[in-house]
């Protein structure tokens, strides 16, 4: 038996198996024996955690922060040892952070229809932005939300949001527009159908 930890029996192929410290109850191997122990398929868990980790978002998120405020020497530590013993991390590591950046924005924009909700423009990603409908509510700047954290974190606050583009979001914080917002089906709000331009002008 390791140190803290204990070699336990998977309930479910009978495998020994070590449990660290903090999960001492765990009765099975992997996740293919607790499924199979519950019979319900690899589709159907993934889809409960994922709803799991949007309901429990904000929490996650504050349990991260402490976490890090907590233990904030030891991973300044840890991190500026690594780097001394690869010095090709950082650039490997800045490419690969702004490859997740990317598709992690480009996700959320899918989500929230794709396109301006005002104008319909969808041809490049950065021009999509998140505007928040009531700036009372702002909790986190939506740059920041896609630069760190979940995609499930973001989600909460994002969905006060309406997605527009560059033009757009600067035409409405210049009062050039009022529009009317409204709930949509899936993740955020548009604007009243009646409001929405017919053709991106801006875009031609």
């Amino acid at each position: 038996m390791r140190k803290n930890g204990q070699t336990k029996t998977c309930a479910q192929c009978g495998v020994e198996f070590y449990a660290q410290a903090s999960h001492v109850s765990q009765k099975y191997c992997s996740a293919e024996c607790y499924n199979q122990s519950r019979n319900v398929t690899p589709e159907e868990t993934k889809e409960w955690w994922a709803k799991w980790r949007i309901e429990h978002a904000v929490e996650l998120k504050e349990r991260d922060r402490e976490y890090k405020r907590t233990h904030r020497e030891q991973l300044n530590a840890r991190s500026k040892r690594y780097r001394a013993e690869h010095p090709e991390y950082r650039k490997h590591r800045h490419d690969q952070q702004m490859a997740e950046r990317r598709d992690k924005k480009q996700a959320l924009v899918d989500l929230f229809g794709g396109a301006c909700q005002r104008c319909g423009y969808s041809k490049m990603q950065a021009a999509l932005e998140f505007h928040h409908i009531n700036a009372q509510s702002k909790k986190e700047k939506p740059a920041a939300l896609v630069g760190q954290g979940t995609t499930e974190y973001a989600l909460v606050e994002l969905d006060k949001c309406a997605l527009l583009c560059a033009n757009c979001h600067a035409g409405l914080h210049h009062g050039e527009f009022e529009p009317v917002w409204v709930k949509r089906d899936g993740w955020g709000w548009t604007i009243e159908q009646d409001q929405q331009e017919d053709e991106a002008r801006w875009h031609e």
